[in-house]
């Protein structure tokens, strides 16, 4: 990379308003466009301590489906604890196509990881980060969501039907139209609840759909 590209990540990461922030986004973009800014350059970001920079790298690097990039993205979901990021490298996931990244994503919100969490920070004398991983996982779970609606080998387990259950109407939006997605259905007793009481339009609305497509 020579000075212009450097000068547009710096203008991204500490431009002074939003307006400076989008300009230099839309410069890296057009850079990238014209293979100026490579896909090992971007490679070479996700491993800076600019969080801002690191994520969009990330996004590039989903933009371009790199497959190079799989790898490393994998190992930076599961050790981030920044939600942002989390969600950054979700819609990498998404944009790439990829099911390499299922069992990842299902380690990452599966209930194992939360007491593996818990019992880890039990002693007070371990400092904690600055995000809990509960907190995280609520965090990202809208994104996951549509992350696994891509993932057509996907398997419904006990995490995902206990998401039916959750308290914001877009989780439960979001997980009816997964089981539409993958062509499964929740037990009949669960579908007639969400269709007869539940408290938000758009969900009684997605159960009635997956009810009727369940018929046919």
């Amino acid at each position: 990379m020579d000075e212009q590209h450097l000068q547009a990540f710096d203008q991204l990461s500490n431009g002074a308003d939003p307006a400076t922030r989008r300009e230099a986004a839309a410069r890296l973009f057009s850079f990238e466009q014209r293979g100026e800014i490579s896909e090992d350059d971007l490679l070479t970001l996700l491993f800076g301590d600019d969080l801002v920079i690191r994520g969009h790298a990330v996004r590039a690097l989903g933009e371009i489906k790199s497959q190079k990039a799989i790898l490393p993205l994998s190992r930076l979901f599961e050790s981030s604890q920044d939600p942002i990021l989390l969600q950054e490298l979700l819609e990498a996931f998404v944009l790439i196509g990829s099911e390499v990244f299922l069992p990842l994503v299902m380690n990452r919100i599966s209930p194992s990881r939360w007491q593996v969490w818990l019992k880890k920070f039990k002693d007070k004398r371990q400092p904690k980060p600055l995000f809990d991983e509960p907190f995280i996982i609520e965090q990202i779970l809208l994104d996951v969501l549509k992350y696994l609606q891509t993932c057509k080998t996907l398997k419904i387990n006990r995490t995902i039907k206990g998401l039916l259950d959750h308290e914001d109407p877009m989780i439960r939006l979001n997980c009816l139209q997964l089981y539409g997605k993958i062509g499964c259905f929740p037990t009949n007793t669960t579908l007639e609840a969400l269709q007869q009481h539940d408290p938000h339009p758009l969900v009684r609305q997605q159960a009635n759909l997956l009810a009727q497509h369940q018929k046919e």
